[in-house]
């Protein structure tokens, strides 16, 4: 039984710790062709004909969750000859006429210019590119909590405090701290948990206060210390070749994106390694993981993130069938058109579980440029970057110290690269409901991380 088809047996979540940057792009295929493309603005080059049958394609470009109106929108056909282009209109929206298994092209961005090419493009499609939700409102400070610990605990040489996100060092035990309440940790409307915790000089947790507050009148006195702490447990055994060490990072989901991190773990890998953590028994919720799994000193990576909603004491990790195949050695390779670089990366096994191949080159030096292609995961290990009109000659790579990142993506969202275009990976960047079911795993060589 394939790994994924074991994932269907227990309910998982995905969890993705520090997930930063991250490409999102969605596509809905439709058969509605009642939007017709507006002529391309003029830039003085002249679309090749293409033959055979063409369809609508229209892209959707959004900053979290605001239309983004002026950008340039490239339509290629599948040899990355520009058909034509289009700027989005206020509605964030372009449109265009191509044939089958097309690629897209977005230019965005300012301080850093980035590209988005989709490739696989094809007739009827809706591409979403962007964050096309607003997620400010989550973070939105609604009150300030004012938390008083309960005392001095023995052999503590620090104190923390935590809402749900991150921790705030306690620097005094006299007197209540002030804490802003952000939208997202308001569980009903008014009630908000509060986690106070004991910190040895080692830095392990070694006593823990949890309470919770309600609003209008955010005060809160944490009861007692108590030291009643659970362990959970992951033992690794048949490991990749050449994989060598394993960094963990765990949490308690109690109330959607409420998420009270546990310390840091490292562990050297060998035949049946331990990887353990500590966690305050009375502290209900879904258990989210990410597991970072290092090849030596090379670039290369693979991970393994996932949401438990019922975790058992121990979890066994088969590494080969819990990971995708190693990605390496993405490369650049010389062509007679230095704007159209070639990317070639390897694959050392079998990459059809995969959902997705995302691709990104970088340059100069100090990565003011970005480049990202999603792409089938089961085709060539090889990407060539699309041709771009002439009034974007200075988004093009102009340099031979351009650099590739490359990786393959699953997640139990997703049933393959069809699956990937219509609904996007932006999904992937969004914290699950406590409640939900999902797993996201990849493989990567580069900087390149989600």
């Amino acid at each position: 039984m394939s790994f994924r088809s074991r994932q269907l047996l227990i309910p998982l979540a995905i969890g993705i710790v520090g997930a930063a940057a991250i490409l999102a792009v969605r596509a809905r295929h439709t058969s509605d062709p009642s939007t017709a493309p507006e002529p391309p603005a003029s830039s003085g080059w002249t679309p090749p004909p293409a033959p055979g049958p063409r369809g609508p394609v229209t892209v959707s470009l959004y900053d979290d969750g605001a239309p983004l109106a002026d950008r340039w929108v490239i339509f290629h056909d599948a040899t990355g000859a520009v058909i034509t282009e289009a700027k989005s209109n206020e509605a964030g929206k372009a449109t265009a006429d191509v044939p089958r298994d097309a690629m897209v092209t977005v230019a965005y961005g300012t301080s850093i210019r980035q590209l988005v090419t989709i490739t696989g493009v094809q007739m009827g499609d809706e591409l979403v590119v962007g964050e096309e939700e607003d997620e400010g409102e989550a973070a939105r400070v609604v009150n300030t909590a004012r938390v008083t610990l309960p005392g001095p605990q023995k052999n503590a040489a620090r104190y923390t405090v935590s809402l749900g996100v991150g921790a705030t060092e306690v620097a005094k035990l006299e007197g209540p701290l002030p804490l802003p309440i952000a939208k997202r940790f308001v569980a009903d409307g008014e009630t908000f948990p509060v986690l106070g915790e004991a910190i040895d000089p080692k830095g392990e947790p070694i006593a823990y206060t949890l309470g919770s507050g309600k609003l209008p009148k955010p005060d809160v006195r944490l009861p007692a210390w108590s030291t009643s702490f659970r362990a959970l447990t992951f033992v690794f055994s048949d490991l990749q070749e050449g994989m060598t060490s394993v960094d963990g990072d765990l949490a308690i989901v109690a109330h959607e994106n409420d998420r009270f991190e546990r310390p840091r773990r490292t562990a050297t890998l060998a035949e049946d390694a331990l990887l353990r953590f500590s966690v305050p028994r009375a502290l209900r919720g879904n258990v989210t993981y990410r597991l970072e799994f290092s090849y030596g000193s090379s670039p290369d990576k693979a991970v393994l993130s996932q949401n438990v909603v019922t975790m058992p004491d121990t979890t066994p990790l088969h590494l080969r069938e819990a990971l995708l195949p190693r990605v390496s050695s993405a490369t650049v390779e010389p062509t007679d058109d230095i704007a159209r670089p070639v990317v070639r990366y390897r694959i050392a096994g079998d990459p059809s579980a995969a959902d997705a191949a995302v691709v990104r080159l970088a340059w100069p030096e100090t990565r003011e440029h970005l480049w990202t292609f999603l792409t089938p995961p089961a085709g060539p290990a090889r990407v060539r970057a699309p041709e771009l009109p002439a009034h974007l000659a200075d988004w093009r790579p102009s340099t031979k110290a351009v650099t590739a990142a490359a990786a393959l993506v699953e997640a139990s969202f997703y049933a393959g690269f069809d699956d990937v275009r219509h609904e996007g990976l932006g999904e992937i960047s969004e914290d699950p409901k406590s409640d939900e079911p999902r797993f996201f795993r990849y493989s990567a060589t580069g900087d390149l991380t989600f």
